[in-house]
C-alpha cells in the first residue's frame, strides 16, 4: 500500500535529513552548537517563517490557516514528491564531496559522482543545484591553481555526466 511507504518516508527521511546536516554543519564548522542549530533551522525553517509572519502582523489567525491549508503540512521537507525524498541525496552528494576533497580521496569523489549522477534518474530538477555548485567550485580551483582539487571535482563532474549518458540519450 503506497499509504504505508509516506508514512515510513515521514519517519525516516526527515531524521536522516537532520543527522546528514549535522554531520555536514560539523565537518565545516567543527562546532556542535552551530551544527544542531543550523540542522534544526533548516528543517524547521518554515515554522521560524510563520511565527515571525504572526508577529509582524500580530495575527494568530493567519498561523493557524496557514497550518490547516491544503493538507495540512506546514514543513518544507515533509512535501514526499521532491524535498522529502531527494534532500539527503543532496547532502549525502555534498558531505562525500565534502569528505572526498578534504581527504584528498578519488573513492569519496567516485561515489559523490555517483550519487550526482543518479540525481537524474530520481529527479532530474534537483540536479541542477548540485552540478552549479560543482561548476562554480571546480572553477573557483581553476582560477586559483589548486590543480589536485580541481582535478578532483572534475572527476565528480564526469562520473556523474557518465552515469546520466543513458538518461540522456532517453530523454533527449
Amino acid at each position: 500500500n503506497i499509504e504505508y511507504l509516506f508514512i515510513l518516508a515521514d519517519f525516516v527521511f526527515p531524521p536522516l535529513t537532520f543527522l546528514l546536516l549535522y554531520l555536514l554543519l560539523f565537518s565545516v564548522t567543527r562546532n556542535r552548537i552551530i551544527s544542531f542549530t543550523g540542522a534544526i533551522t533548516s528543517l524547521m525553517y518554515d515554522i521560524f517563517q510563520l511565527f515571525l509572519a504572526v508577529l509582524i502582523r500580530f495575527d494568530p489567525l493567519y498561523f493557524w490557516l496557514r497550518i490547516y491549508k491544503g493538507d495540512g503540512r506546514v514543513l518544507h521537507m515533509s512535501r514526499f514528491e521532491a524535498q522529502e525524498f531527494i534532500f539527503p541525496f543532496i547532502l549525502i552528494a555534498i558531505l562525500s564531496l565534502w569528505r572526498g576533497l578534504q581527504l584528498k580521496k578519488r573513492n569519496w569523489i567516485v561515489f559523490s559522482g555517483m550519487i550526482f549522477g543518479l540525481h537524474f534518474y530520481i529527479y532530474p530538477y534537483s540536479t541542477l543545484f548540485y552540478a552549479v555548485g560543482t561548476v562554480i567550485l571546480t572553477t573557483y580551483f581553476l582560477f586559483h591553481s589548486k590543480w589536485q582539487e580541481f582535478r578532483l571535482s572534475l572527476l565528480c563532474l564526469g562520473v556523474g555526466a557518465i552515469i546520466a549518458i543513458p538518461y540522456g540519450i532517453t530523454f533527449y
